[in-house]
């Protein structure tokens, strides 16, 4: 007989089953199997025909991998059945490459016309490689293209999760699949990329990814940011990811702590650093902070595990944002959100036949004014202390000690302290009060209450006592 191309012909007794009554057989293959289903794979053991169908028990082999199961059911265009042991071997010098592969309670599907083979664990997942570590849970495929996965691809570096994952022997790749990236310390997950289509490679220890879409977005949990760089090279040996950006389009850079209020910029490179969870920015021009734009020296910046920004050095400040009435330079910055950051740095304040800075210890970006904090202003304020012996002026013939300050939205700074008319016709001039808001271009003094440094009255001219 020959059963739909099931085996090839064979000879045996048709007898009346006792169990049953109906015309059947059990019929022991040769020692070296039955080609089976035209050839496409090979069958060892018996085979038992009756009316609950035509069953078999041993071992099937497809292509690499061996079958061991205790109730095979074998129909015209189908093999269906379960096993306890499910096994492939690793093939490198075959045309088509394939990993290492086993299973235990598995559930199998042969389609033997359409050249895949479907195995589902059913208690524990498979595993994967030759190496320890790897597994893979859901559904195997095995087709004479090679071995096909639908589920989740882990390891102790990381977890793939795609409909379609193609394995080699000791490489997993994907066209469409969600990739994330374990911490080295073992605390969750240090990288998070959705629909991206790429390979890993564990013989060379790397991996290549690229986005599917323009919009996608890469995580990075415990920097706490988030990118729409969507294109990456894993170095696992050295344990980098490094970002390629659009030439013409620099990725942006927003940070996904609340505190920070979505503080975002773009960048050009990027590197991060599993070991010290460290994500190196390059091509950074500008930060926009509360109200000010902050201009980095180099273009590099540093993000830190938890999401805080290193220390910028050397950087300018413009503020406000609209008017740009400000600028300081040779900054040192520290940027804790989109609406806070604090500073120190130099302001030019030149005059005719003068020029001269002043030292803003505190600089201030931050919420002011009433509302929410979603909805309160920003405000940008600056001070620093100027002392006498700087011979500091105010104008031309006006020197000034005490403190300057300034706010981003004003355009003149203000002055509290003392000044001293700079005049060689009034040798015993004295220091006197002034809290003025002065236009260096056309600068006026307005004094209020003349009062010298011991609040004593002022007065200018010449007077007679009563006495």
């Amino acid at each position: 007989m020959r059963p739909a191309l099931i085996f090839p012909p064979f000879k045996e007794t048709i007898i009346v089953r006792p169990d049953d009554k109906s015309f059947g057989f059990i019929h022991k293959t040769p020692v070296a199997g039955y080609p089976t289903y035209d050839k496409k794979g090979n069958f060892v053991g018996s085979v038992d025909l009756s009316n609950k169908g035509f069953l078999g028990k041993g071992t099937v082999t497809y292509l690499t991998a061996d079958i061991e199961s205790e109730d095979l059911i074998f129909k015209p265009k189908q093999m269906t059945g379960t096993a306890k042991k499910f096994f492939m071997k690793e093939d490198r010098v075959g045309a088509v490459k394939t990993p290492q592969a086993a299973g235990q309670d598995v559930k199998v599907n042969w389609l033997p016309f359409r050249d895949s083979m479907y195995v589902e664990s059913k208690a524990k997942d498979f595993t994967l490689f030759k190496a320890e570590g790897f597994t893979h849970k859901g559904v195997l495929v095995l087709t004479p293209s090679g071995l096909k996965g639908r589920g989740v691809f882990e390891w102790d570096g990381g977890k793939l999760t795609s409909r379609l994952i193609a394995y080699g022997p000791f490489q997993a790749g994907a066209d469409t699949a969600d990739l994330q990236i374990k911490s080295l310390s073992g605390g969750g997950i240090a990288f998070d990329s959705k629909n991206v289509d790429g390979e890993l490679d564990f013989d060379k220890q790397d991996g290549h990814f690229k986005a599917n879409t323009a919009d996608a977005n890469t995580t990075l949990p415990l920097d706490k940011y988030q990118t729409s760089m969507n294109e990456f090279d894993w170095d696992m040996k050295e344990q980098t990811i490094k970002f390629k950006a659009d030439p013409n389009k620099p990725g942006v850079f927003i940070s996904i702590d609340p505190n920070r209020d979505s503080l975002r910029f773009t960048g050009k490179t990027a590197l991060y650093d599993m070991k010290t969870n460290l994500l190196k920015v390059g091509g950074v021009e500008v930060i926009k902070s509360a109200d000010a734009f902050i201009y980095t020296e180099k273009g590099d910046i540093e993000i830190q595990a938890g999401g805080a920004m290193a220390q910028l050095t050397n950087a300018k400040i413009v503020a406000d944002t609209v008017n740009k009435y400000h600028t300081i330079t040779r900054a040192t910055v520290d940027i804790s959100g989109k609406k806070d950051y604090k500073a120190k740095g130099y302001y030019q304040y030149n005059i005719p036949g003068y020029e001269q800075e002043i030292l803003f210890d505190n600089i201030i970006g931050e919420r002011v004014g009433g509302g929410s904090r979603n909805t309160k202003n920003v405000l940008t304020s600056a001070s620093g202390p100027i002392k006498e012996e700087t011979n500091f002026r105010m104008d031309i013939k006006t020197f000034f000690k005490g403190e300057a300050k300034l706010e981003a939205n004003k355009p003149n700074m203000r002055f509290e302290g003392f000044a001293k008319i700079d005049a060689d016709k009034l040798p015993n001039s004295q220091w006197f009060m002034v809290n003025t808001s002065i236009d260096k271009n056309a600068p006026t003094i307005r004094i209020k209450n003349s009062r010298n440094e011991s609040e004593d009255p002022l007065v200018t001219g010449i007077y007679l006592s009563r006495e």
